[in-house]
């Protein structure tokens, strides 16, 4: 039994279900408790089903033997792997794409100023100019495509590039979404830098607007995998922490775009703790106090939310 295809198996079966859960709270915030279903929220549901369809290859044992000993599959068995990691790379792929562009367009709900749109329409452009290009270069890699898979059973029916081609291309595409990462982590100083409020406040903020580009370090590590993948004479075996790394990049991207809009629901859980009847010392008086915390400080209705920055923005800023 391989150990990096148990790792692979298993974290992809936890990949798929915190997935899941994450985005289906994120829904009932933009469904249920604060109605603001968009476009971001699309994309978001396109990136969970493409990245499900990569979890999904990766624990599908009739066809895909990931958790077998990789250096002893059969050539039919070693084809099979292929054409299962050749799937699994274009769905990750495509993944990667959509979510990065949901978290943009997340951003994009509190911005008002002309020169912060334009650099969410830019961090969009380059991410889908550079996935295309990956994306092309993964299917068009080998001639025929075919070959990609059968190389294992008819080694002369075809030609790949250069696995030095390969590797300049997983840099160049990890490369600028670890810059597109790194740009929106920092774009949410700008937006809230003018807001009156107080540093913790605007702190608070920052970290919820800027959690979705927490992911970037699972980039950073995955491009350390890129030359050992490629430099291997054994593609299936070298990839396999290549394989990981994609996972959990994928993976904390979905849950960290979708956790940007559950503040509400956790106010709200705030809100039913402090409601309910107490067991203790404490007791509720009539100037509203619960103890030493003021209720209506608890109230999710009085409570600031980044829903509420662009208000705030616009009374103390300008369009450009």
């Amino acid at each position: 039994m391989d150990e990096s295809g148990v790792v692979i198996f298993y974290l992809s079966i936890v990949a798929l279900v915190l997935t899941w859960v994450t985005v289906s709270l994120r829904f009932y915030v933009r469904l249920v408790l604060k109605p603001s279903f968009g476009l971001d929220d699309c994309l978001l549901i396109v990136s969970l089903i493409l990245a499900s369809g990569h979890f999904i290859v990766s624990v599908y044992e009739p066809k895909c033997k990931i958790r077998e000993d990789l250096n002893s599959l059969t050539p039919d068995e070693t084809e099979s792997n292929l054409k299962c990691f050749f799937a699994s790379q274009l769905l990750w792929v495509t993944a990667t794409a959509t979510i990065k562009i949901s978290f943009a367009l997340t951003l994009r709900r509190f911005l008002v100023i002309k020169w912060q749109h334009w650099c969410i329409w830019s961090s969009v452009s380059t991410t889908l100019i550079i996935t295309i290009f990956y994306f092309c270069w993964l299917v068009f890699g080998c001639h025929p495509i075919r070959y990609f898979w059968q190389r294992a059973k008819q080694p002369f029916a075809g030609s790949c590039k250069p696995m030095s081609t390969l590797a300049a291309a997983a840099y160049a595409h990890a490369s600028v979404l670890l810059v597109n990462d790194i740009f929106l982590a920092v774009l949410p100083v700008f937006i809230v830098k003018d807001i009156q409020m107080n540093r913790s406040a605007k702190a608070a903020v920052v970290s919820i607007l800027s959690i979705g580009s927490i992911p970037a370090v699972a980039t950073i590590i995955r491009i350390t995998h890129v030359p050992v993948a490629t430099q291997s004479e054994n593609f299936i075996v070298s990839t396999a922490g290549l394989a990981i790394w994609s996972i959990v990049e994928i993976s904390t991207s979905i849950m960290a775009v979708a956790a940007t809009a559950l503040r509400p629901l956790a106010e709200k859980l705030v809100v039913l703790k402090w409601r309910a009847p107490s067991s203790g010392n404490a007791t509720v008086h009539s100037n509203g106090m619960y103890g030493d915390v003021r209720l209506h400080d608890l109230d999710s209705s009085r409570m600031t939310s980044t829903d509420r920055i662009v208000i705030s923005y616009q009374k103390h800023s300008s369009f450009d």
